[in-house]
């Protein structure tokens, strides 16, 4: 709310958000989702975001003007 008491537009959209409401099945549905997707593309090593551990640096650039 405003200082003066009135509800802004953004005020209206926050509280038709909190008003909605997601079904248990629904939930869980997202949840299995974005386990998959974490076995699937982050834990396995085939994964198009699996991380090894290590920080691959390129070589220092030697084309900066700072020379």
């Amino acid at each position: 709310m405003t200082p003066c008491g009135k509800a802004t537009d953004e005020d209206t959209r926050m509280s038709q958000m909190g008003d909605e409401c997601y079904s248990t099945d629904r939930i869980n549905a997202v949840c299995e989702q974005l386990a998959g997707f974490i076995l699937n593309e982050i834990l396995d090593p085939r994964g198009e975001f699996y991380h090894d551990g290590h920080i691959h640096r390129g070589l220092p650039s030697t084309s900066r003007g700072d020379q």
